[in-house]
């Protein structure tokens, strides 16, 4: 028998009236969850009509069925799972459900003469075009000129009203996507289960957490804030445009489903209003990734962003929303080509100050791998772990020149696969400023690996804990500056630059020219406890292990020398002690 069913939903207590694109968000929900649902029971065979108001739902459907409590379970289950399926309705509720034996009783009896009701015009997915065009009169930063002069001013009335209302839409889900985090507080989410943010660079998700989520918000907004204004500025960040580019992309859900103009009219229009608002398509590069990157997908993009927190952060001549701007990374061998020093003094300076050939390669590669480490490490994640106690003096001596170690033997390495020896000079790396990109990518990548074990035994995961992400957006904006220095300075005036600088600030560190002369001092002093330098009564001895015998013995001054990394805890610690206090300045 045929069974005619109406059910009325209502949104939860306390929501405001549902805008007209909501509306057209929860009729397709609905729709398509209940196709599928009731397709898996019974086909609705009498058809499936659904009208969503903006402040109540009504669902009618005909279902064949053997008895009346079979077919108000069918249809029960139906919209219980459309709810659920919908992730953005499932705290809607069902107010009232009707079911009538035949849909034409009613007539037959003459029950058809009552008043209507008045309801609120209902707003389907194929609703009238006019809304649209109506909606368009928010949008002020633009007019039909953006799309040419040929254009029918109608048609462009209704792209710009449907981007106007999937920018709304897109912020009211963007605010669900937030809450879910926001609810799930410490607990993981896995962002495939959101809306918004599952759009996003898949290879990023690890980073949409509460923090990402609000932030994006803010950018989202920013961008409503643009085409509201008086006339158009393009997006400000990497954030804004994509919020941009996916609001557009939702302006064709909302122009394909209707029925007065067709849609293969209104994708030119679409196409040209992506081309005409995003000043470039920069951000579709964070959505690949290269062929064999292994590694944080930052130091893939390094040189169109420091980092996804480098996302939020205004671009050349943009502004942004101030909401929880961070500032600029430190980065002290950055240079812009305005303020470097001269190539001849920087050559003069190495060469008079710091007692290395600036043409032999081999030297300045040395000291460039000392001015890395010290941007990316020392003035980076390793001395705010040790500031916190995660790394003591003597671990933060042994995990500092362990790196500085790796990161040099990574540039000789780069300099192999280049085919240049050890005694090449630095006249050759003219031409392979292109090569730059992939050998800074691979020592971002090891640098920040969480498997990757530390001279102390742990793992980096381990010491950085919950301030892994910040570790890798540091280390990528130092990395990013490096390369963005290369195209203004070119690779080996980079380099040189890099290297002069090091050996000014870092004369004393392991593998440079002056750390013959402080393993001298620190020597001395941890061989004589009793001398001045460690204060009266030697004071300065306080809270150092036991001193170990071994430190009077050649093995020491030569792992010292060559491998300082491998000093055991105990003397690791008595050496870095000894290291602030034969050079405060230098330290380590």
């Amino acid at each position: 028998m045929d069974y005619a069913l109406h059910v009325h939903l209502s949104p939860p207590d306390g929501r405001a009236r549902l805008t007209p694109l909501e509306c057209e968000g929860a009729h397709r929900l609905l729709r398509e969850g209940l196709e599928h649902c009731l397709s898996a029971d019974r086909d609705p065979g009498g058809g499936l009509e659904i009208s969503v108001e903006p402040y109540v739902t009504h669902i009618d459907v005909r279902l064949v069925a053997g008895s009346l409590a079979g077919a108000e379970a069918c249809l029960q289950r139906g919209v219980a799972q459309a709810l659920e399926r919908s992730r953005l309705l499932t705290d809607w509720h069902v107010s009232s459900c009707e079911v009538t034996l035949d849909p034409g009783l009613d007539e037959a009896l003459g029950f058809d003469d009552e008043p209507e009701v008045e309801r609120y015009s209902a707003f389907v997915t194929d609703g009238p075009a006019a809304r649209l065009r109506a909606e368009a009169a928010k949008v002020t930063a633009f007019g039909p000129e953006i799309f040419g002069p040929d254009t029918d001013p109608d048609d462009s009335a209704l792209v710009a009203g449907a981007l106007i209302g999937s920018a709304e839409l897109f912020i009211d889900i963007l605010c669900e996507d937030l809450s879910i985090l926001v609810r799930a507080g410490r607990r993981p989410v896995d962002t495939g289960q959101l809306y918004v943010l599952s759009l996003l660079p898949e290879h990023y998700r690890h980073r949409y957490d509460l923090d990402f989520a609000r932030s994006f918000l803010a950018a989202a907004m920013k961008v409503t804030d643009r085409l509201a204004a008086q006339e158009w500025t393009p997006p400000g960040s990497l954030a804004e445009a994509l919020a941009l580019s996916l609001m557009i992309e939702s302006s064709e859900e909302v122009l394909r489903p209707l029925e007065s103009v067709p849609f293969a009219r209104l994708r030119p229009l679409l196409a040209t209003l992506r081309f005409r608002l995003l000043s470039d398509l920069d951000h579709e590069t964070l959505y690949e990734i290269p062929e064999g990157h292994d590694g944080d997908p930052v130091f893939a993009h390094l040189r169109l962003s420091r980092g996804v927190r480098d996302w939020f952060s205004p671009r050349t001549g943009g502004t942004v929303h101030p909401y929880r701007q961070l500032p600029e990374v430190y980065a002290p061998h950055e240079h812009d080509a305005d303020c470097a020093p001269p190539e001849e003094e920087v050559r003069r300076v190495l060469n008079e100050k710091v007692g290395i050939d600036p043409d032999r390669l081999s030297d300045v590669l040395n000291l460039a791998a000392i001015g890395l480490t010290d941007a990316m490490w020392t003035h980076g994640p390793a001395m705010r772990w040790y500031a916190q106690r995660r790394l003591t003096d003597g671990e933060l001596l042994r995990t500092t020149m362990h790196t500085a170690h790796h990161i040099r033997e990574a540039l000789h390495g780069w300099r192999a696969e280049l085919g240049l020896s050890r005694t090449a000079t630095t006249a050759r790396l003219a031409s392979l400023a292109p090569e730059a990109g992939r050998f800074v990518s691979r020592i971002g990548c090891w640098l920040t690996d969480p498997h990757r074990l530390l001279s102390t035994g742990d793992t980096l995961g381990f010491v950085a804990a919950a301030d892994h992400d910040e570790a890798v957006d540091h280390v990528a904006g130092v990395l990013g500056g490096f390369l963005r220095q290369v195209d203004d300075l070119g690779l080996a005036r980079t380099l040189l630059t890099t290297a002069m600088q090091s050996g000014l600030t870092r004369y004393h560190w392991w593998g440079a020219p002056g750390w013959p002369e402080q393993v001298d001092r620190i020597l001395a002093l941890v061989g004589d406890p009793g001398r001045r330098e460690w204060g009266p009564d030697g004071r300065l001895t306080s809270g150092l292990p036991p001193r170990p015998s071994l430190l009077d013995s050649e093995v020491t001054r030569v792992a010292l020398l060559h491998r300082p990394w491998t000093l055991g805890p105990e003397a690791a610690e008595w050496c870095a002690r000894a290291a602030h206090l034969a050079d405060p300045e230098d330290g380590l």
